[in-house]
């Protein structure tokens, strides 16, 4: 098979593609980057393409032609809401469609979508069919994007596997999650709302299966079987760290104290971000994930978020502090045995 990974040159393609060439796989990779910065991260037998899908599209389907076709495509091309969401999602997503599809084959074509086109969902168990809501800007922008997918195919010019991610952790993904194990950060609202969450290395299997060709074209929610209080994921961490849990910080404090922007930077500052990062974070989607588990059959190393934050705190040399003796007999009785170093 031959395999693109667009914006491919970050951490997810540099786990993605060992596995991909050691299942004989013949991988290009996008990048904006100076391609022998990245060759020691990445395995010898990756060809490189130095471009940019968002910025220069004539360019890409240029240097594009004479690699395809592709027999799949996944689209790791990173959205960060603080740069430029909608040429990312939307212009990127496009850009590469027709820049693969013009080389007269309908690839297999894996984009990276995301959980929050539910927006804010109480009392709902979500499955793939049901109806987007548009609490997010950038909710709103991935479902353009899936739609761009969606429509190509009915022209037949991809097979499209959108991916709904939750929440990804993970080694050096999450530096909110350092911050915790020191006990420096803080949660959003009252940690009381349901979330999902993925562990990296299944987030990587679930990008090997996709691009397999029996795979059927769709909508998938890749989330792990059980939403848990987000408050809980906190206290497990600080927990197991050996540090006061973290305070619990409404919209308004937030506002007021600029905590926000004092940890995760000064753009933060801004009210329409502000609001964003809040609205996702404090928001209830309960989502179901059988279809994923029906056809694309993943096999979880960290089926929740205790095995993966267990195994992410030891190799980090964090022992386990065990449960704090406050702890309320409702988490005790949901806490499994703890991994000791």
């Amino acid at each position: 098979m031959r395999i693109l990974l667009a914006g491919g040159s970050g951490d997810s393609g540099a786990r993605l593609a060992p596995r991909l060439l050691a299942a004989g796989a013949r991988v290009v990779i996008t990048t904006r980057q100076a391609p022998e910065t990245l060759a020691a991260r990445f395995p010898a037998g990756v060809q490189w393409v130095q471009c940019d899908p968002v910025g220069d599209p004539e360019a890409l389907a240029q240097v594009l032609r004479p690699l395809g076709p592709f027999d799949a495509v996944v689209n790791l091309l990173a959205a960060f809401i603080k740069g430029d969401p909608r040429g990312v999602v939307v212009n990127g997503t496009r850009n590469l469609l027709q820049a693969v599809s013009h080389l007269g084959h309908a690839p297999r074509f894996v984009q990276c979508s995301t959980t929050t086109v539910y927006g804010h969902r109480p009392g709902e168990w979500l499955t793939e069919e049901s109806p987007t809501n548009g609490d997010l800007r950038i909710g709103q922008l991935e479902v353009e994007g899936e739609n761009i997918l969606l429509e190509a195919e009915s022209r037949g010019l991809c097979r499209p596997v959108v991916l709904r991610l939750p929440h990804i952790y993970g080694p050096g993904r999450n530096r909110s999650l350092e911050m915790m194990a020191r006990g420096e950060f803080f949660v959003f609202g009252d940690g009381s709302n349901p979330m999902h969450h993925l562990y990296v290395d299944d987030f990587i299997e679930v990008l090997f299966r996709a691009v397999e060709p029996h795979v059927p074209s769709g909508i998938y929610n890749v989330v792990e079987d059980v939403a848990e209080p987000y408050g809980r994921f906190c206290d497990f961490l600080t927990d197991w760290c050996g540090v006061n849990r973290l305070p619990r910080v409404s919209y308004d404090e937030a506002i007021q104290s600029g905590i926000v922007a004092r940890y995760l930077g000064p753009h933060m500052n801004q009210p329409v971000l502000l609001r964003e990062l809040f609205v996702y974070m404090t928001s209830v989607a309960v989502m179901s994930n059988h279809k994923m588990r029906e056809h694309l059959c993943p096999v979880f190393r960290y089926p929740t978020f205790r095995e993966g934050l267990a195994a992410l705190l030891t190799a980090a040399g964090h022992a386990d502090a065990r449960v704090r003796q406050d702890v309320s007999s409702e988490e005790r009785q949901c806490a499994p045995n703890f991994v000791t170093c």
